[in-house]
């Protein structure tokens, strides 16, 4: 049976990842990184760390690596038609919110910054016309799925639960963020809520 596009996709992009790792670990520069078709985006977090890595592939699909500190392989997430961005509220979408906080910015803007509620400004890594901001929440469902997996094995029930409800925490935290984004030549673009 011959691979669907998706399913060409999919093991291209986890190929990919792998490829942008390995430049990762041996200190090469990841910004030229390519693999079968696909280039890296902005990239929050490091090694070993929970984050994000955005990507786009030459025929237009775009995709994620999401990292997880308590996880060997990379959750991956793809989109067929691409990010279809709408920049009608505010310069840049929001694709992901937990690990990191990431998303594609509009055409004229370069800089984006999200500002904690106690005035932090985290500045956002910038590739390819995506961001991506490292951002430490704390998650009660994340601290219980610990305390679970400490006290033995974990049912895939608990643990679809801990992810929906950290995503849902994590969404509740960033409601209190505020995002700045500027253009090339540093002119305010958007200042308001990050969500």
């Amino acid at each position: 049976m011959p691979e669907h596009e998706d399913q060409q996709r999919a093991r291209e992009l986890k190929a990919f990842t792998q490829v942008y790792l390995a430049a990762e670990a041996e200190g090469r520069p990841v910004a030229e990184v390519t693999h079968e078709g696909w280039r890296p985006g902005a990239r929050c977090g490091s090694r070993g760390t929970d984050g994000v890595l955005l990507a786009g592939h030459e025929s237009g699909w775009t995709g994620m690596a999401v990292f997880r500190r308590d996880r060997e392989t990379p959750q991956h997430n793809l989109f067929s038609t691409g990010w279809n961005p709408d920049f009608t509220h505010r310069p840049y979408t929001v694709e992901w919110t937990h690990p990191g906080f990431a998303g594609i910015l509009a055409p004229d803007a370069a800089r984006l910054e999200l500002i904690t509620p106690d005035g932090t400004v985290l500045p956002a890594q910038i590739a390819a016309g995506s961001y991506a901001v490292s951002v430490a929440l704390d998650l009660p469902s994340e601290r219980g799925l610990a305390e679970l997996r400490a006290a033995g094995p974990v049912t895939i029930d608990q643990e679809l639960d801990a992810v929906w409800a950290s995503s849902r925490e994590a969404t509740d935290q960033l409601r209190d963020y505020t995002a700045r984004v500027y253009d090339t030549t540093g002119r305010l673009l958007y200042d308001g809520p990050a969500l």
